[in-house]
């Protein structure tokens, strides 16, 4: 991780080219945050589907309260989604955009997580269901599609650097890992949605760096810098 000094040695028109450049990166990877949010709403609703398609019994309207819970979270994420998009918008320095996105990241990781719950509650419903490999597939193909997305963003910010041939290669980098470690991390959060019989079929994308363990085992879980109870989280194996 850079300084706060990064901007320090560069000319604003070339601050400007450097923030122009990340805003792109930076919105994508809130978009991906937010759009997991929806992978993992998708992933529990077609359980519940499943189970009003086969319980016949009178009180099957009842699936319905989880399911307003869960639209109130979507909610709070969409909010959170909104005002970091507004505060990526304004960003006048590097240190603007690690703010914003170190505020969104520890909202989304407690929202995803109740999601997640939520996920599982469903998922436990109907756990012999035929569904389940169907929804985990499904979950597989969103998580790798919001990967690639916001790989190929940085791929073009990259590309633009290189054709314009501006400074501030290596900080660009650094933001960029910054951001793809933040992105794992979201992405386990979302992964916990399948984690009810001890495995998941989403693996992480070739070179990507885990957010949340190392060749030591795993690590205690983090929110700006501080170990968060571990109640609710992933198990070791799936984190």
């Amino acid at each position: 991780m850079n300084t706060p000094n990064d901007n320090l040695h560069q000319t604003p028109e070339e601050n400007n080219s450097l923030l122009d450049n990340l805003r792109e990166p930076f919105q994508a990877w809130v978009t991906a945050g937010s759009r997991l949010g929806d992978v993992v709403s998708d992933f529990a609703g077609r359980f519940r589907e499943d189970r009003e398609q086969s319980d016949l019994t009178p009180g099957a309207h009842a699936i319905h309260t989880p399911v307003e819970e869960e639209d109130s979270t979507l909610g709070r994420l969409k909010a959170a989604t909104q005002e970091a998009r507004t505060g990526l918008s304004g960003a006048s320095s590097t240190d603007d955009y690690r703010n914003v996105s170190a505020t969104f990241a520890s909202r989304a990781e407690d929202i995803l997580r109740d999601l997640a719950a939520s996920a599982r509650r469903a998922a436990a419903e109907t756990k012999d269901s035929t569904a389940a490999e169907e929804a985990k597939s499904a979950l597989n193909t969103a998580v790798g599609s919001v990967r690639s997305t916001f790989d190929e963003t940085v791929s073009q910010a990259k590309a633009r650097r290189a054709a314009g041939a501006t400074s501030g290669a290596d900080n660009e980098d650094s933001l960029f890992d910054d951001l793809r470690e933040r992105l794992e991390v979201l992405i386990n959060r979302a992964r916990a949605a399948a984690d009810r019989d001890g495995a998941t079929d989403v693996t992480p994308a070739p070179g990507a760096t885990p957010g949340a363990t190392t060749t030591d085992g795993p690590v205690p879980h983090m929110i700006d810098g501080e170990v968060v109870d571990t109640d609710d989280r992933p198990s070791d194996k799936d984190v």
